[in-house]
């Protein structure tokens, strides 16, 4: 995240702290340290994993009062905690608590959840409304590069003037946009976080003139998937995946027929998607 955000706390327009927590809550580097992206970088990677009990809200506090205190931050600088956790908290109320009272504060809360013994709810009580902007969770650490891009996407959200990829779209023309992508060979967890980086591209356009829709495909079955009961062992051997061509054809059916409209056809594949060799897409997209 820091190249994705060009953080650099000597000249950067984006600046990063990091608070580690345990036992104890540690301040690593602080928003007003010289450090510059690669400096940032190399104190980042040579932190140790804090074994002990969760203080969560302690570790909130600390940012709300010390992390963010004036002095620290700039004037009219934007607020961000990214609170990433992998258990649950020692005082979940004294965690909720410390976490409205940033807020009260116009501090913006992300919330991580690393692993299986996190609870969920209390995520959802950490993080900033709406939860599916702000609250992430992922099987484990190696998890975490899976939702990069989509944790920036959401940051760059918060931050005005920021440069993104992202642009409002607008305008007098009519456009209609649909988003495809094969969610039975990627799987859950990688159609759950396409399913959110979707949503928030979605969410940049402007939908209020009426002149841009949108719309998502996923269903991309394979054909000859169920058998009637019976004894034709024969079907069980012709199990076809329609692949990269089958969904350009769903694509192409799905659009309306608005004369005037341009038509945008985003197609979302991995190495896991059948076909992905194909070069000529259906037209008119």
């Amino acid at each position: 995240m820091i190249d994705d955000l060009k953080i650099d706390n000597v000249n950067g327009r984006i600046r990063a702290g990091v608070v580690v927590f345990s036992n104890r809550t540690r301040n690593i580097v602080a928003l007003n340290t010289k450090r510059t992206n690669a400096e940032l970088k190399r104190q980042i990677k040579g932190i140790d994993y804090a074994t002990g009990v969760t203080h969560t809200s302690e570790a909130i506090r600390f940012v709300r009062q010390y992390g963010f205190r004036e002095g620290v931050t700039r004037p009219g600088a934007i607020k961000i905690a990214i609170v990433m956790t992998d258990g649950i908290s020692r005082y979940p109320q004294d965690t909720k608590e410390q976490s409205e009272l940033a807020r009260q504060e116009n501090i913006t809360i992300f919330a991580i959840g690393i692993g299986n013994k996190v609870d969920k709810s209390e995520l959802k009580r950490i993080a900033n409304d709406p939860n599916n902007k702000h609250l992430f969770h992922v099987d484990d650490f190696a998890g975490l590069h899976a939702i990069k891009k989509l944790l920036v996407l959401s940051a760059c959200a918060v931050i005005p003037d920021v440069p993104q990829n992202l642009q409002t779209c607008s305008g007098d023309k009519e456009t209609d946009v649909l988003f495809a992508y094969d969610a039975s060979s990627l799987g859950f967890r990688k159609s759950e976080v396409i399913g959110r980086f979707v949503y928030t591209l979605v969410s940049s356009l402007d939908l209020s003139t009426g002149k841009v829709n949108v719309g998502r495909i996923t269903d991309n079955c394979p054909r000859y998937s169920n058998i009637p009961l019976g004894r034709n062992i024969k079907l069980f051997t012709d199990l076809r995946f329609p692949g990269i061509g089958q969904l350009l054809q769903s694509m192409n059916q799905s659009f309306p027929t608005r004369l005037n409209a341009k038509r945008v056809g985003v197609l979302i594949v991995d190495e896991s998607t059948t076909e992905v060799g194909i070069r000529t897409p259906p037209p008119s997209i």
